[in-house]
């Protein structure tokens, strides 16, 4: 009767592989199923172990989502506690662009060395009136501010039962100050001079705003004392110029008593132990956390811009050297020990203007999640055992199976390199395996056969090029160069097929040339009149926007030189517009297997060829996106046209024209560009008059200039019909 070995012996005569070959083996299902047997005793352990991970998972992704609560909890507070200050500060800004916030005339109050004291000037009533019933509305803000850069001062300060003013004028009066008291039945019964060494624009809050321009955003400073209370606090600023005399400049400013934050972050329950505060960059407390001992006002005043390590929190001192170690990115939750205990914390930033106050919440694991903690160490030291042994086991079977599997591997990828020469030595004895393994083996004996008929280089080439002639590609950061001929039709009416064809062959041999004579350039397409370029890809140029501005410069140059030769020759010009724009795209292989294309596929292609169709409306020859002007750096001059936003797309861009290397472009050039801008600045402020009048003197100086005549056509056209209250000057375009 044959037996199971006998009949390994025939087949593997009959395969051509010598008997002496053959090994005793027993099914990989065999195998496993006395390796499960001794499994099936660990199950319980397995179960537990996953249990245990599930639970800690539990109990992170709870944690984190607690905090994550809190924090944005936190944040919405916060946004409610400051947005009034901002809308009424532009409010008020509104009022002062309309002239409706007239300044003290110091002239109307009585000067020290008059008799007595008089009483307050009207226009000091005429300001109280009309902020008091504001601050009585916000009453976190203690104080209220208007001064001018001649050094003229306004203060409304409320105090507990009454508001007090006081007007300074360093310029005028030197060092005495006006003060006055204001009863909250609306009388003024105390008037006096007081010697004070005080010039509001020597404060953070006028010099912050200052600093601003006409940015028309709120400043805020960095959390201080205040001059006269010396209450820990924040200022917010804005400023205006006065509509009568642009050479003075108004600001007004709120003062934020940080106690009132504090009330708040004190109030806030994490946690039965959590804790909120607010921090500033430095670390400095700006609204302190909930502890009994910053229960009173008074606690809260002395430890208010202290450290947070100074606040002896040890949790909280922790928490922020393990924050700092980590070096987290904003809104990461993060945990660490303290006092041997696990706390979770979250870190927000919140912005005020030029300002960022940091949102801080911790709060003990063991407050959220104390019972499935319990339960998670139970697990642990239940499955300790059962994991070791597992592991023991795991080591052994992983060994018996995977070191002819990995010799199996070796060989697999020798075949790949077509390295077929000599056998691979599998010793197991698996049936699976083996099977698999005699498989192999005739398989590298068949490429052997082959390779007797086909040169293995010949192979190896056709091998190594297989993902390059393939479709798909890779994701790369690139510049990409649309080109247009203006005009090209009217031009191609003008001559015949075969000279418009000569013609187009001498123009296509310079541009080409340059672009790829660059050593980076790789010109993917023609389109007729116009081709397609980029740079980055499949060369790597790391400067790949400043490589693809040199080379439209050059191209515009040889353009010049082929445009003069063609006047000469008595050839129609061919004026080209060029435009570029910087930013991710797919380059590789796209098309059929049997026909590939090497091109780049994204947003920035198409916005590349809106910004070539877009020099059109502005006269200009060569735009470029926000993007790439970054990216070429400041080896280039240029000129901001406009911010548009192309057909198709959501977000809007700053829009530059290419004016010439730095250095190279004529003071007239660079004189006219930044008049320009600072008209376009002004247009979109929606200071019409004053972009109108030096738009006006530019278009004298260069009449031909369409962006200026276009910039000077929307003034008029707004001068009837107003932009809407969500205009923000950007251009939408619906044409290519």
């Amino acid at each position: 009767m044959a037996t199971e070995g006998d009949s390994q012996l025939r087949e593997s005569a009959e395969d051509g592989v010598s008997p002496k070959a053959v090994r005793r083996t027993i099914s990989l299902r065999s195998s496993l199923a006395r390796s499960l047997m001794l499994m099936i005793f660990m199950s319980a352990g397995v179960i537990l172990v996953v249990t245990y991970q599930f639970s800690s998972r539990v109990v992170e992704d709870l944690s984190e989502k607690l905090i994550h609560q809190q924090l944005d909890h936190t944040s919405l507070a916060l946004e409610k506690f400051f947005l009034p200050i901002e809308s009424d500060l532009q409010l008020f800004r509104q009022w002062g662009n309309a002239g409706l916030l007239q300044p003290v005339d110091l002239g109307a109050i009585v000067r020290p060395e008059s008799d007595g004291a008089a009483l307050p000037a009207p226009a000091v009533i005429r300001l109280n009136e009309r902020f008091i019933p504001l601050l009585e509305q916000l009453e976190h803000v203690t104080s209220i501010m208007i001064a001018d850069s001649r050094g003229e001062e306004y203060l409304l300060l409320r105090e507990q039962d009454h508001w007090l003013n006081r007007v300074s004028g360093p310029e005028i009066w030197g060092s005495d100050t006006f003060w006055m008291r204001r009863n909250d039945d609306g009388s003024y019964d105390d008037a006096f001079w007081k010697t004070l060494d005080y010039d509001p624009r020597t404060r953070p809050w006028f010099v912050g705003a200052m600093e601003r321009a006409d940015s028309g955003e709120v400043h805020w400073t960095a959390p201080y004392r205040f001059f006269t209370t010396k209450a820990p606090g924040i200022t917010a600023s804005l400023r205006w110029a006065d509509p009568n005399d642009p050479e003075l400049t108004y600001v007004i400013a709120f003062d934020v008593l940080m106690l009132e934050l504090s009330r708040f972050t004190t109030s806030l329950e994490i946690s039965p132990r959590g804790k909120a505060l607010i921090l500033t960059e430095d670390r400095v407390v700006a609204g302190l956390p909930r502890d009994s001992r910053f229960e009173t006002p008074e606690q809260m005043r002395t430890h208010l811009l202290s450290r947070v390590e100074d606040l002896g929190l040890p949790e909280l001192a922790d928490g922020a050297a393990a924050a700092e170690a980590r070096n987290l990115s904003p809104d990461e939750i993060f945990w660490f020990t303290s006092g041997n205990e696990i706390w979770w914390a979250g870190v927000q930033p919140f912005r005020l203007g030029d300002s960022v106050l940091r949102v801080v919440v911790v709060a003990p694991e063991n407050d959220f999640l104390a019972g499935v903690i319990e339960q998670r160490n139970i697990l642990l030291a239940i499955t300790a055992c059962a994991l070791l042994a597992a592991f023991l086991l795991a080591l052994i079977l992983a060994r018996r199976y995977s070191t002819p599997l990995a010799a199996l591997a070796a060989q697999a990828e020798r075949i790949q390199r077509l390295d077929v020469a000599e056998p691979a030595e599998i010793e197991t004895n698996i049936r699976e395996v083996e099977q698999l393994a005699t498989s192999q083996e005739r398989m590298r004996i068949a490429l052997d056969s082959f390779s007797r008929y086909v040169p293995l280089e010949v192979v190896r080439e056709l091998m190594k090029r297989d993902e390059a002639a393939s479709i798909g590609g890779s994701r790369e950061t690139i510049t990409v160069l649309f080109t247009d001929v203006q005009g090209f039709t009217t031009i191609a009416e003008s001559l015949d097929p075969e000279a418009l064809t000569r013609h187009m062959s001498e123009y296509f041999r310079a541009m080409l040339g340059t672009v790829q004579g660059d050593g980076f350039g790789e010109v993917t397409q023609l389109t007729g009149d116009g081709f397609v370029a980029f740079w980055g890809a499949p060369i790597d140029c790391p400067r790949h926007a400043a490589q693809a501005a040199a080379t439209v410069l050059a191209c515009r140059a040889a353009l010049a030189d082929l445009n003069a030769q063609w006047r000469t020759r008595g050839l129609p010009e061919l004026p080209t517009r060029f435009g570029l724009a910087t930013g991710p795209v797919v380059v590789g292989n796209v098309g059929s297997p049997e026909r590939l294309v090497y091109t780049a596929v994204g947003d920035t292609i198409n916005l590349a060829s809106r910004l070539e169709g877009i020099n059109r409306f502005y006269g200009t020859w060569v735009l470029a996106s926000e993007e790439t002007r970054r990216a070429a750096g400041d080896a280039f001059a240029w000129r901001r046209v406009d911010r548009v936003r192309a057909k198709g797309k959501q977000q809007a861009i700053d829009l530059y024209e290419l004016l010439g290397h730095t250095g190279e472009v004529p003071a007239e050039r660079l004189e006219f560009a930044a008049r320009y801008e600072a008209a376009l600045d002004q247009f979109r402020e929606r200071d019409f008059t004053a972009a109108g009048t030096a738009l006006e003197a530019l278009a004298r100086e260069f009449p031909d200039d369409r962006s200026v005549a276009r910039l000077l056509d929307l003034i008029r056209e707004f001068g009837v019909n107003r932009p809407p209250d969500d205009w923000d000057g950007t251009t939408n375009f619906q044409v290519k």
